[in-house]
């Protein structure tokens, strides 16, 4: 575990970034986590935005991404299943869906029944 970790430290000194396959819905928030992670560490972080499943793609035939921020665990999963990734994937944070609607809208139901003009 110590050699791999010294491995990473050591290859991010050589090549002085970080390339993180991120799922579209953290989009919105990576701008803020890479200024504030390079304002702690002078590691520059490239992120690469793209669907869940076109990532673990791009992952399965060797892209060269150092992290994967999915926005579902079967495709972390897959990828330690096939051995692509080092160690078993964890969750990072959960979500959750809501509706917001201006014109009176409570319910998922209620938004499907509404008419198109």
């Amino acid at each position: 575990m110590f050699k791999l970790f010294l491995f990473f430290i050591l290859s991010i000194q050589l090549f002085g970034n970080i390339r993180v396959a991120t799922a579209g819905n953290v989009a919105f928030a990576m701008n803020d986590l890479v200024k504030e992670f390079y304002k702690e560490t002078k590691i520059k972080v490239i992120p690469v935005i793209g669907s869940s499943g076109k990532l673990t793609a791009q992952i399965k035939f060797n892209a060269p991404f150092d992290i994967f921020l999915s926005a579902n665990m079967k495709y972390p999963n897959y990828l330690y299943k096939i051995g692509k990734g080092v160690k078993k994937p964890k969750v990072y944070a959960n979500g959750r869906l809501i509706l917001f609607s201006k014109n009176g809208i409570n319910t998922i139901e209620e938004l499907f029944q509404q008419k198109s003009i």
